[in-house]
């Protein structure tokens, strides 16, 4: 349910009892249809207190029907009309975020006149498929080196230049004899502007063209490694950074990455890394919008879907050659969050960037640019190593 609203408490149980006691409740609220007296509303827990819905519902005058605990007078439908549509959790065994769907009886749509609607499509089942590519996989961007390569070397892309590498230099502080690990550098357009400031940074990528063209610039040492098991690639540890910029979100799973460079840092060793925003740029499941319905042009981002993680080929340039395509993959942000404790690390601090980009001049110029700056693009992440912390991040 997206929520339009919602209510929170401390509220005491039927009998009156239990109100000094009782600890915050949040429940996020949607009316979903209104007739022959009552209402049918979709609920969403933000906490999980026993019976909170029957309470919070209770508590602002409108208890369940058929609830005569929680001071229901009806029963239309010879039982509480309280149903879970939905359900998602952490499976215990593959670690992978499940969910389950279950439509409401009929009888909840015939109580206030409604008419039953056909069975739900989930459209995030639908437009993002489970993650099924296999930790194996080749998912580097070697069969798009050379586009690639010309991208950033042809006067270079303006996202990078102007948020991305700015940014994350701020947030590393390369300096001086400082060691920098780049994890899945690309063809070092980041390493290189690390190692202008003295750093000494050693860049590792899977796409051994990518590898063959950092080289040949320089500013630092190249080394062909999967970012997913970089304890073979013959690294020395101690490095006092490391980095991984704009490409978690092609590789898949990420917590080989995050162990890897966990044990490549010294004790207190910062990890940055930045991606596309995943509450706002989930492929397939986010898009630009306007409304015109009031007096003022507004744009907005729609999201479909953000809580299931998932995959999709996405065509790195459509126009030349629509089948070079490469694996993007969708995960919430407390994915992320999850595997740097369990690597044992402490996020330090976490920044939202917008684009640069100015719309040319017209009627919904100033709007747009409204618009792009208030909905980030990216996610940078800046976390510490933290030996106490290792060993699934309790």
């Amino acid at each position: 349910v997206e929520p339009i609203d919602a209510f929170s408490g401390k509220i005491a149980g039927p009998d009156g009892s239990g109100a000094d006691a009782a600890r915050l409740a949040v429940t996020h609220y949607r009316i979903a249809n209104v007739g022959q007296g009552r209402t049918l509303v979709q609920l969403r827990l933000a906490t999980g207190r026993k019976n909170q819905l029957r309470a919070h519902l209770a508590y602002k005058g409108f208890p369940i029907i058929g609830d005569d605990r929680f001071g229901a007078r009806s029963d239309p439908i010879k039982r509480v009309a309280l149903h879970a549509t939905e359900m998602g959790f952490t499976h215990a065994g593959s670690g992978q975020a499940v969910r389950f769907n279950s439509p409401a009886p009929p009888a909840f749509y015939t109580a206030v006149g409604a008419p039953i609607p056909a069975p739900v499509e989930i459209a995030h089942a639908q437009r993002l498929r489970p993650v099924t590519v296999r930790a194996d996989r080749d998912t580097s961007w070697n069969n798009v080196a050379k586009w690639y390569d010309n991208l950033q070397e042809g006067g270079g892309s303006d996202h990078y230049q102007n948020v991305i590498i700015p940014g994350t230099m701020r947030m590393v502080g390369p300096h001086e004899g400082m060691r920098i690990l780049d994890v899945a550098s690309g063809q070092g357009v980041v390493s290189r502007s690390m190692s202008l400031l003295g750093a000494a940074v050693t860049g590792v990528d899977a796409a051994a063209d990518l590898i063959a063209a950092a080289s040949s610039r320089g500013g630092g040492t190249f080394v062909v490694g999967d970012a997913r098991k970089l304890n073979e690639a013959g690294l020395e540890p101690g490095f006092d950074a490391a980095t991984c910029v704009m490409a978690l979100g092609n590789i898949e799973p990420i917590d080989p990455v995050f162990d890897g460079v966990a044990a490549l840092l010294k004790d207190g060793g910062a990890f940055v890394f930045v991606i596309s925003h995943p509450s706002f740029r989930a492929p397939g499941q986010t898009s630009w919008g306007w409304d015109e319905s009031g007096a003022q042009l507004r744009q907005f981002r729609r999201v479909d879907g953000y809580l299931s993680p998932g995959q999709r080929r996405i065509s790195m340039h459509p126009g030349d050659a629509p089948d070079v395509v490469t694996w993007t993959f969708h995960r919430p942000l407390q994915a992320y969050v999850r595997a740097l404790a369990t690597a044992g690390f402490l996020i330090e601090s976490i920044e939202e960037w917008s684009g640069q980009r100015v719309s040319q001049p017209g009627p919904k110029a100033a709007e747009e640019n409204r618009a792009r700056q208030e909905i980030p693009l990216f996610l940078a992440v800046r976390a510490i190593k933290r030996n106490v912390w290792r060993g699934g991040g309790g």
